[in-house]
């Protein structure tokens, strides 16, 4: 997922994409239990969420 920056002034031309990331957090978590059957151990783990450094 990919967002664009903005001014503090003008935060209506951003695009965050925070609450989308959020979002696939929580349906990533739904994965498994419907994926994988019960009987079997199984782990899904968002190990790194990465913004690329810009100065300002």
């Amino acid at each position: 997922m990919h967002g664009r920056g903005t001014h503090a002034s003008m935060p209506h031309t951003g695009i965050d994409p925070v609450g989308a990331v959020i979002d696939l957090g929580q349906q990533l978590q739904t994965l498994v239990p419907r994926v994988i059957p019960s009987t079997e151990r199984a782990l899904l783990a968002v190990t790194q969420i990465r913004v690329p450094a810009r100065r300002t």
